[in-house]
């Protein structure tokens, strides 16, 4: 079994080193054993896209721009929806927003 140290805020690994010192004041890291029987957990899963409601058509008929018309986007888990946008993936404009790149889920990404 091998143990490894992760920062949780820049997600350095290191094999020695119980806190990440690129952080003022420095941060302690997670510890990780590696070599278990079991599969570890996915990072990420994939949600319907909240801009177009898994259609991948956009608001004026065209590609929807928070999945680039797949429908689907991936989120890291757990899922959250935006609490910028409420989960809609617009903005005030009308335009995808930034924070969730118009997908509605916070940290979600286009396939």
């Amino acid at each position: 079994m091998v143990v490894v140290y992760v920062c949780p805020r820049c997600e350095r690994i290191y094999k020695q080193r119980k806190y990440c010192i690129h952080h003022d004041p420095p941060i302690k890291c997670t510890t990780i054993e590696l070599g278990h029987s079991h599969p570890p957990q996915s990072s990420y899963s994939i949600e319907r896209c909240s801009a177009c409601n898994g259609t991948g058509v956009g608001l004026y008929g065209n590609r929807c721009p928070g999945c680039r018309g797949t429908g689907e986007v991936k989120v890291p888990n757990p899922p959250r929806r935006c609490s910028a946008c409420n989960g809609t993936g617009i903005n005030a404009y009308g335009s995808p927003h930034q924070a969730c790149h118009g997908t509605g889920w916070a940290g979600g990404r286009p396939l």
